[in-house]
């Protein structure tokens, strides 16, 4: 599968928490969880830099947390935890969710 198969154009985009500045939309990191809701596909991902082809690179430290909402339907088991993806998209604000067992 190409790398231009796994970029995720998202109908609604999530920072979680408190995004710092004004930052322009996700990039890309590892699936954290995917979600098949009544409106669409969420999917939850670390926001990691991009290299100069567009992919997430492998680092050890992340700007945060986002959720993507895409509005079809993409079968979990396609996009399952630990796959790269890209996000394209506009950011519509923040949610703040709970980390495991602490707040975010």
């Amino acid at each position: 599968m190409g790398f231009n198969d796994e970029r995720i154009r998202a109908k609604e985009t999530f920072f979680i928490g408190s995004p710092s500045g004004d930052r322009s939309p996700p990039g890309g990191g590892k699936i954290i969880k995917t979600e098949n809701k009544k409106e669409g596909t969420l999917i939850e991902v670390p926001e990691l830099p991009l290299d100069k082809s567009g992919r997430p690179k492998d680092v050890d430290t992340t700007k945060g947390r986002f959720l993507a909402l895409h509005e079809d339907y993409l079968d979990a088991a396609i996009y399952p935890p630990g796959r790269e993806v890209t996000v394209i998209g506009k950011v519509n604000g923040t949610r703040l969710l709970p980390l495991g067992e602490i707040d975010a």
